[in-house]
């Protein structure tokens, strides 16, 4: 029996794993956490900080004198220049660890690509002590604005940000920094268009393309991918050029034999390459996705390069679109998740996957790794598979304990230029009907303390907030980051029974009711049940059932 080393024994390495059984290999499995959620796949655990290269380095060799050591992998995290320090240091097939680097550090990425004529954004380099010493100064003339700051060394978007202007970016690369290991970030130029995720197996001169999928990017000033649709929908040409400059990319870098992961983007002037990495992709691409649209076992075939077989060629079995889409929610601590079992029960929803536990606090997310959940939707076309995820989306509600002060301020606070709330909401949302009692968070805190008090908690099963719906809001199509529309929120509110809606009427609206609208504006369903259960303490009372 073969063996092999899959570095993380996360949800993305889980595909890796049962892949790797299927091949019939003995599985060892390496993770810093000692709970990772899929350990007991594996023949066997080891706990060892994936990025202690010569630890890692240590375990592999001591594995290889236990029983032989045939492969080392990983798929869907950042330490591929790990899996390939092992891989040389114990003469297995893989990427080299030179090269490895070259699709790690994104600055060293950058100046390769570009010496190689690959187009990439300008760039430049700030190391901690430069930060500290004068900012940005030394930059400013390398990159013009706007610019995005990203750590050299990262991945899932953590401290990625925009700037407009020098003194954003100098804030945001002093957040940055935090997130890199070796405490550098990258400055680039910022490139607007389309942006596409790309899987390849690479073996000699042959690079097979395996996934091209659309990323679907929101919340600026951050990157946050709320999903991404397989396949693409492209032209032809468009397609073609895409993977030509992705595959000038893994030439320029030196990736092989492996995989290769690729963030590009097709700009009005060209194709532009943003990252590239030496492993399969995680965000649920390479494990759920891409096999799901295709049929294609991409984990198999991964591990087959790894162990140092020539890959077999990816020949699709069928043609569907798989939509993957992202939940989330707004600051908060997490009371409850409710709706799983009637989105897994949704026609095309494959995968229903949940991140957060009650009592965890929850941020309205500025990377990929501050999510709630996702859904995993596949139909033999792209409209229902797209309807499918996200009306699972939709039926999913995390609901927050009541009276929290980061949800107040993020549903009463003031509302910025970037905050998520489309123009025809913010005169509903933040009008100045709150003068009368000073800001609008002033306004919630009193009226929350003055339901309190007023003995309603011993009866509250009679208490009801009327609201009001201005027409504007009563036909809006904008749909919220839980793919649902007004008019479905407004159904939810009124079967909950602690809401009776009508026609907006000017001046008719209590207090009450204008911050519930406000909650509604901002923050969706969730942050009306929030205000409901914050004043009226009756979470029971929600119905799920789709209206």
């Amino acid at each position: 029996m073969r063996t092999v080393l899959i570095l993380g024994a996360g949800i993305m390495q889980r595909p890796a794993i049962l892949a790797a059984r299927r091949l019939g290999l003995y599985v060892v499995v390496a993770d810093a956490n000692r709970n990772a959620v899929a350990r007991d796949e594996a023949d066997e655990f080891l706990h060892v900080d994936l990025k202690d290269r010569e630890g890692m380095a240590t375990a592999a060799a001591a594995v290889r004198a236990r029983r032989g050591l045939d492969a080392v992998f990983t798929a869907g995290t950042d330490f591929s220049a790990t899996v390939a320090w092992v891989a040389e240091r114990l003469g297995l097939p893989g990427t080299g660890y030179e090269a490895a680097l070259n699709a790690t550090d994104k600055f060293r990425m950058r100046r390769v690509l570009r010496e190689a004529g690959v187009r990439v954004p300008d760039f430049a380099v700030l190391t901690r002590a430069e930060l500290e010493r004068s900012g940005c100064a030394s930059v400013r003339a390398l990159v013009e604005l706007p610019v995005v700051v990203k750590p050299v060394d990262s991945m899932g978007a953590r401290g990625v940000v925009r700037a407009n202007g020098w003194s954003a970016a100098e804030a945001f690369a002093r957040e940055a920094v935090e997130f890199s290991r070796s405490g550098s970030v990258v400055v680039e130029g910022f490139i607007d268009g389309p942006e596409f995720s790309l899987d390849a197996i690479v073996y000699g001169d042959d690079v097979q393309i395996t996934g091209f999928a659309d990323r679907h990017i929101r919340f600026p000033p951050y990157f946050i991918e709320m999903g991404h649709t397989i396949p693409t929908t492209l032209s032809p040409d468009e397609q073609t050029a895409v993977v030509a400059e992705f595959t000038r990319a893994i030439r320029a870098l030196g990736l092989g034999p492996g995989a290769a992961k690729g963030d590009i983007k097709l700009t009005p002037t060209g194709v532009v390459v943003g990252e590239v990495a030496a492993r399969l992709s995680g965000g649920y691409m390479s494990g759920w996705t891409y096999p799901l649209s295709s049929g294609v076992p991409l984990s198999e075939i991964g591990l087959r390069v790894a162990l140092g077989e020539a890959p077999p060629r990816a020949r699709p079995l069928w043609a569907k679109t798989t939509a993957e889409r992202a939940v989330i929610s707004i600051p908060g601590v997490l009371r409850e998740i409710q709706g799983l079992e009637e989105a897994r029960r949704l026609r095309g929803v494959e995968e229903v996957f949940v991140t957060r536990s009650p009592g965890e606090t929850l941020t309205f997310p500025r990377n990929n790794v501050e999510k709630v959940g996702n859904v995993i939707a596949t139909a033999d076309g792209r409209e229902p598979a797209v309807s499918a995820a996200e009306t699972a989306v939709e039926t999913i509600v995390a609901t927050l304990e009541p009276a929290d002060d980061e949800t107040d301020r993020f549903l009463f606070g003031p509302v910025g230029a970037d905050d998520p709330v489309p123009p025809e909401y913010r005169h509903w949302a933040f009008p100045e009907h709150a003068a009368d009692h000073g800001d609008a968070l002033t306004a919630w805190r009193r009226e929350r303390a003055a339901w309190s008090a007023t003995g309603r908690r011993e009866d509250r099963d009679a208490g009801r907030i009327d609201v009001g719906i201005p027409e504007v809001l009563d036909r809006s199509p904008y749909r919220d980051w839980s793919c649902r529309d007004l008019q479905r929120t407004f159904a939810r509110l009124a079967a909950d029974g602690r809401v009776r809606l009508h026609s907006y009427t000017a001046g008719g609206q209590s207090t009450a009711s204008r911050l519930l609208l406000r909650a509604v504006c901002k923050g969706g369903l969730q942050g009306a049940l929030y205000v409901l259960d914050s004043l009226l303490l009756r979470p029971d009372r929600l119905s799920l059932s789709r209206r």
